[in-house]
């Protein structure tokens, strides 16, 4: 807010004296609130004129005007407020600078432009994002401006020419060095006192650390219980209605649970309040799509302590219900459980949690039906948004929307518009006078999916730090009786870092080996394995104790079996979930032993059974796990077991492989590949050898007829070429994930004259096929190489951690259209030019195939349609360098003289351009090739100060030169010359 804009919003909208005096005093500057406008009867910078005075007055009233506003209104009081000390601090510190002059001497005019700018212009916004220190340096500059207004308006009065350069030095001293500096300290000692009365403030700007409080919430270290305390002493007093009331108890009562739905034996789990650390986090603003999922990127971000601190000031702050709040992390590190603490922290006389777990609401509705699910979810009622939100009163909603990367993997849509439907809905709501904040929790890996929007806040969720590892293990330790302490964890820290493997790792060591008798660090797969392994043995044991350990071995991997393919009915329906009598249909038509869903969930503790909504009235028992994560396990374990089956011959066919990998592709999900990776990277390379063989075998049938013995098992709609796509994927990525981690074009179709072509109609194949995050996956996944063998084209695939060696996108077009190199180097003036349809077929095409990427490019290329289409199409090699087309040649040309480069870099790219003006374009092309030349000529025109003497030497001899290769229209080229560039020839 500007300072006129704060004054109107502390004033109610309506006149005082306060305000009415501040109004003459600037001469109606502010609202022309005087009857006659007149002019500035004292000069504001004048230490008598009452303006400190005045606005002073006007923030002293906030205590008396803020008893009994809502929480809104106390945000925006208390920002008007900030806004009109910046201004009194500005003002004070001016009038209090020693100037080699009288200021009213100087024939002070009435308010002009000048005084408008300062009281209009809006002031730095206080953001719980930005540290003070960043706040005082934006403050500073914000002062410097300001400074550099009034010392402008001074030079221009008549006094000024009176003032020897003396004077004038001075004067320039003190107005943008004295003055600004002061202006700051005083700024600081107001912020203080205003801090002081209103704790929120200092939480906007990251000083809470000068409060009372501070110490408080140092020790209140778990279950963000600082929150609760220090946003209820600041609360309106409201008292919430019986539905916020009984909201609020839903939601606190997650504190009370203990950390899983279901304890395992022997094991005595804390409760969420007791064990859930806050974390350390980073935290940016306005982050670009290009980093926002780039951990390299957040890494040059400063580790905070103060989360506590953070969501007090975001959560009081008036910017968070413009834009929304998006929490990142890996899987395990705390996203839901942040979501559903701070639910359960919220007071609800002044908030209203609105939790939206978005793996269990509908996936295609719009931002309103997914809240109003949401609360369905939490209430078990059928509640319309709009009668929540005119119920909720003075009580902000906070929407907290968790999973948005189950969401993407739940839809075949990239949701790249998620975020923008988000801060649109917050919009409407606040023009309705209801505003919300909003909460929005991800995998890192998947943020960049959504386009961000302005002002949105994203916080990423760091690892922990030995300090917090041991505040975990303290209740743990206690409730156990272990001595389970950091220095034993040390060797495994790189789990021990995530809450979520933290638990776990404290579960392996208590109920299946000690972590101090480890040798080595133990890993994730061996970690899960573990686990999995020994709670399946010990429910084995409890009916088969007298078995023999082969037996009991067999019947124990028979239950991780089933387990597997729990986990692949849930990913095969692209859901988190799976009722039962969904898994009850998919056991029965796999070969995996008699078993029900309820027999084989049994009571493992990391399956989580609920009761799910299909639809508006039925619902139904579903199960999920506990984290995603160990379903995605399960997923690459049996995959691998699949593999190495098929390998080693103790499966007659593919039918349960294929019937398993044919619904969804592997890179749904990144973690699972990554898990695959894990297990087969434990696996001696002579084993994978065979299992190489087995998957280029059952790539190169994968997309023939097939007659399987399994097509009873349909866990999804999905059609043949999905299906033929999907399972083809997955084996071209298993090629890839072992020794020797690559496989070529010529290994894949073995039996056809051109195998590059036959890449081309499956990769096309795959992209039509996949849904877009499993096709982002596989791009991402692997990584292309292109090349010649015995002078036939190849194409290298290798896994995705090979991309760093990938030389940066350079097509070359003579591979691309099947031409073969020059063995020997041709010299610069000879050339090669083709051209094989035109930009209108090209376009054509892609329309056809009406997919966003294609339509993109297009859309791009689309100024070239009217009549210069054919510089698209068109290609020549001159010499030995790659061939160009003039569109290419001619972009480059553009960028590169717009972007300022040197007079080399821009020589560079004009070379092509020159090359393509006087030997370019098919003879028959006479339009395209005129058109071209015009635009050339007048780049050249343009660019000629700027390219080297040299190269404007070589363009006149190119254009000159009888001998070589014809010219096409040599006559009409020189005439163009002469017209556009008149004084190049001679």
């Amino acid at each position: 807010m500007s300072y006129a804009d704060a004054v109107l919003v502390l004033s109610g909208g309506a006149p005082n004296k306060v305000v009415t005096a501040l109004d003459q005093l600037t001469g109606g500057a502010l609202f022309a609130l005087s009857a006659t406008g007149s002019a500035v009867a004292v000069s504001l910078f004048d230490a008598e004129s009452g303006f400190c005075r005045l606005t002073g007055e006007l923030v002293s009233r906030l205590s008396t005007r803020l008893r009994g506003s809502s929480r809104v209104e106390r945000g925006e009081q208390l920002s008007a407020a900030h806004s009109v000390i910046v201004v009194a601090a500005f003002f004070d510190a001016v009038a209090s600078v020693r100037l080699p002059f009288d200021l009213a001497g100087l024939g002070l005019t009435p308010p002009d432009r000048f005084t408008t700018a300062l009281l209009r212009t809006p002031a730095p916004v206080l953001a719980p994002h930005r540290s003070y220190e960043q706040t005082i340096e934006a403050l500073a500059g914000h002062y410097t401006r300001m400074a550099g207004e009034v010392l402008e308006f001074l030079t221009g009065l008549a006094g000024w020419d009176r003032l020897d350069e003396r004077g004038r030095r001075a004067t320039e001293t003190a107005v943008l060095g004295e003055a600004t500096a002061k202006a700051v300290t005083t700024y600081e000692d107001m912020f203080r006192r205003l801090a002081g009365d209103f704790p929120e403030v200092a939480f906007w700007a990251g000083r809470a650390d000068h409060q009372a409080v501070t110490a408080e919430l140092r020790r209140l270290r778990a279950g963000l219980a600082g929150v609760t305390r220090v946003l209820s002493e600041i609360a309106s007093g409201r008292t919430p209605d019986d539905r916020r009331a009984r909201l609020a108890r839903f939601h606190e009562a997650v504190l009370s649970r203990p950390l899983l739905p279901a304890t395992p034996a022997g094991i005595r789990l804390p409760t969420v309040a007791e064990a859930y650390v806050n974390p350390r986090f980073r935290v940016a603003a306005e982050v670009g799509n290009e980093n926002i999922a780039d951990e390299g990127w957040w890494d040059g971000q400063p580790v905070r302590t103060d989360l506590q601190e953070f969501l007090i000031g975001h959560l009081t702050s008036p910017s968070a219900t413009e834009a929304p709040l998006v929490v990142l992390g890996q899987p395990g590190s705390g996203k839901s459980m942040l979501a559903k603490v701070l639910a359960a922290r919220l007071p609800a006389g002044d908030f209203l949690a609105v939790p939206v777990p978005l793996r269990e609401v509908s996936a295609d509705s719009d931002v309103q039906t997914q809240i109003e699910q949401g609360l369905r979810i939490s209430t078990g009622e059928q509640l319309p948004w709009r009668e929540v939100a005119r119920s909720a009163g003075d009580a902000v909603p906070v929407i907290l929307l968790d999973g948005f990367d189950e969401l993407l993997q739940a839809t075949n849509t990239s949701q790249s518009d998620f975020l923008e439907r988000l801060a649109r809905f917050q919009q409407r709501e606040a023009d309705l006078q209801h505003p919300v904040v909003v909460i929005v929790t991800s995998r890192v890996s998947v943020a960049d999916r959504a386009r961000p929007v302005g002002g949105m806040v994203s916080l990423l969720l760091e690892p922990f730090d030995d300090e917090q590892i041991e505040q975990w293990l303290g209740p743990w330790r206690r409730l156990n009786g272990t001595a389970l302490t950091v220095d034993v964890l040390r060797p495994h820290a790189e789990l021990a870092r995530q809450p979520l493997l933290l638990l776990l790792l404290a579960i392996y060591d208590r109920t299946e080996c000690p972590l101090a008798e480890h040798g080595d660090a133990i890993g994730q797969v061996q970690l899960y394995e573990g686990l999995l392994t020994g709670f399946a043995r010990r429910e084995v044991l409890k009916q088969h104790a007298d078995e023999p350990d082969e037996e009991v071995t067999r019947l124990v991997e028979g239950e991780l079996v089933r387990l597997s393919v729990a986990a692949f009915a849930m990913f095969n329906r692209g859901r988190q979930w799976v009722t039962a009598a969904e898994l009850d249909a998919d056991l029965a038509a796999l070969p995996v032993g008699e078993a029900s869903a309820r027999v084989v969930i049994s009571s493992f503790y990391f399956i989580h059974t609920a009761q799910a909504r299909k639809d508006e009235h039925l619902r139904l028992r579903t199960y999920e796990f506990m984290h995603p994560t160990f379903g995605e396990y399960l997923i690459a374990r049996l995959t691998v077991r699949e593999l190495l089956a098929l390998a080693e011959g103790r499966r007659d066919n593919d039918d349960f492989f294929h019937a398993l990998l044919s619904f969804a592709s592997l890179t749904d999900r990144k973690t699972v590949p990554a898990f695959i990776g894990s297990i087969v990277a434990e696996l001696a390379a002579p084993r994978f050898r065979p299992v190489y063989d087995t998957l280029l075998t059952l790539f190169r049938a994968a997309l023939l007829p097939r007659d399987s013995t399994l097509s009873g098992y349909r866990p999804d709609r999905v059609l043949v070429p999905a299906r033929c796509a999907r399972y083809s994927a997955n084996l071209c990525l298993l090629l890839v994930t072992g020794p020797p981690f690559e496989v070529t074009t010529d290994q894949l179709f073995p039996d056809v004259e051109h195998p590059v072509r036959e890449w081309t109609k499956t990769a096309t194949l795959w992209a039509a096929q996949l849904s877009a995050e499993g096709r982002h996956g596989l791009v991402e996944a692997l990584t292309l190489f292109r090349g010649r063998q015995d002078g036939r084209r190849v194409v290298r695939v290798t896994n995705g951690a090979a991309r760093s060696e990938a030389p940066e996108p350079d097509i070359d077009l003579y591979w691309s259209y099947r031409f073969q190199p020059n063995a020997e180097p041709i010299g610069e003036d000879s050339y090669r030019g083709w051209i094989r349809f035109s930009f209108d077929t090209l376009a054509s095409e892609i329309e056809f195939l009406c997919s966003v990427e294609g339509d993109t490019a297009v859309h791009a290329l689309a100024p070239f349609a009217d009549g210069y289409g054919n510089m698209i199409t068109t290609f020549y090699g001159f010499g030995d360098a790659r061939p160009l087309s003039p569109a290419n040649a001619l972009i480059t040309l553009w960028l590169k003289s717009g972007s300022g480069a040197g007079a080399d870099e821009l020589a560079a790219a004009y070379f092509p351009c020159l090359k393509h003006a006087v030997h370019g374009f098919a003879p028959y092309d006479h339009e395209t090739r005129r058109r071209f030349r015009v635009l050339f000529l007048n780049q050249l025109r343009i660019l000629r100060d700027r390219l080297p003497p040299s190269m404007v030497d070589r363009t006149v001899r190119e254009l000159l030169r009888a001998d070589g290769p014809e010219i096409e229209e040599k006559a009409d080229l020189l005439a163009l010359t002469r017209q556009i560039c008149p004084d190049l020839l001679p």
